[in-house]
């Protein structure tokens, strides 16, 4: 029989020197989730409370890891921001690398062209939002943005976006899905 309540609070247990927590959560279908935590620190216990329960609200599980995401007032100013094309470049790179592995079965390793990620921008319909001169390189710095934002902010998790890849036999296919899917989880 489950509560009424949407949460539970945890039980630690303290061996030495690791710290081993059972949570356990409810889903908005009142699942329960159980999930067993191991760390070597208190910190690292609470942060992983934080970051790994798939019951929390999507709109608050970015938040609460990726404090440092700062507010966005439209689309262009996501897509030209070089901070998040900066982490984005490692993202997508690792997401691609994920797909690949999925797909062959064996970890790969790859690094994502930036002809490839300016042309899925075109062919998504995002190459608007840019400034008309705006180079390849920057039209792939851009996708790579947009798709990191949408991971930091808890509206795409990784499953998803390595899925989406997999799917497609033409990687620039993936990721114009990607991003098509990406814009419309930020403007429903």
């Amino acid at each position: 029989m489950h509560q009424n309540n949407h949460s539970r609070h945890p039980t630690t247990i303290l061996l030495t020197p690791i710290t081993v927590l059972k949570a356990t959560f409810f889903s908005k279908e009142d699942e329960e989730e159980t999930k067993i935590f191991f760390s070597h620190s208190q910190t690292d216990l609470h942060s992983k409370l934080f970051i790994t329960p798939p019951s929390l609200n999507k709109q608050y599980r970015g938040k609460l890891m990726f404090t440092f995401i700062p507010h966005f007032e439209n689309l262009q100013e996501i897509l030209s921001n070089h901070k998040l094309a900066a982490l984005g470049d490692a993202y997508v790179n690792f997401l691609y690398s994920l797909a690949i592995s999925k797909k062959s079965g064996e970890p790969t390793g790859a690094k994502v062209d930036s002809r490839l990620l300016a042309e899925a921008l075109r062919k998504a319909g995002l190459r608007e939002y840019l400034p008309s001169r705006t180079d390849r390189h920057k039209q792939a710095d851009a996708a790579e943005a947009l798709i990191v934002y949408v991971w930091l902010k808890g509206l795409m998790p990784l499953e998803e976006g390595v899925n989406i890849l997999e799917r497609y036999e033409e990687a620039a296919e993936g990721f114009c899905n990607l991003l098509i899917l990406a814009k419309k989880k930020l403007c429903p």
